[in-house]
């Protein structure tokens, strides 16, 4: 090697030019790499009270998982259907829709009481903008019209 460092202050700019005039695409690095999107995009939390001046202590409580496989996910309390449903459409785009239904008639089609959209930035999950583990909702209420029992709901996101 000795033989060739005189040539050392040539190759080396030489080499530098070679490289950036090359062209080729470097190697991605684990910075630049994108991150696999999880399964799971959000949890909700739900509780159910029969009554809200008869106690604030709830009667029942659920989660549910919202998954990108497009699949509705829904859970049923006492007398509430919550609903969840995600899309990734090129007309809608990325988007969670949650929908509470009270069960006023057992099999019948009962209207639903609330409906929200979460509209998400593409390949991006909900972010989470309010504290006390209320998630990217906040904490929402409904009252089923037939006992004014309330359903407690908030969706915290898998980020």
């Amino acid at each position: 090697m000795a033989l060739f460092r005189h040539l050392e202050p040539i190759i080396s700019p030489m080499l530098l030019v070679g490289l950036l005039v090359d062209g080729s695409t470097p190697a991605p690095t684990a910075a630049s790499t994108p991150k696999p999107t999880p399964a799971a995009i959000a949890q909700c939390t739900l509780v159910y009270r029969p009554s809200i001046t008869l106690s604030y202590r709830p009667e029942q409580q659920a989660k549910l998982t919202i998954r990108r496989d497009r699949k509705p996910a829904k859970v049923t309390l006492n007398n509430f259907e919550f609903q969840a449903l995600y899309y990734d459409e090129p007309d809608r785009g990325q988007s969670v829709q949650l929908i509470v239904t009270p069960i006023v008639k057992p099999g019948v089609n009962n209207l639903p009481i609330a409906s929200q959209v979460y509209q998400l930035q593409s390949g991006q999950l909900p972010r989470n903008q309010f504290g006390r583990g209320q998630g990217f909702t906040g904490s929402n209420s409904v009252f089923n019209p037939k006992d004014f029992s309330e359903l407690q709901y908030s969706c915290v996101s898998s980020s």
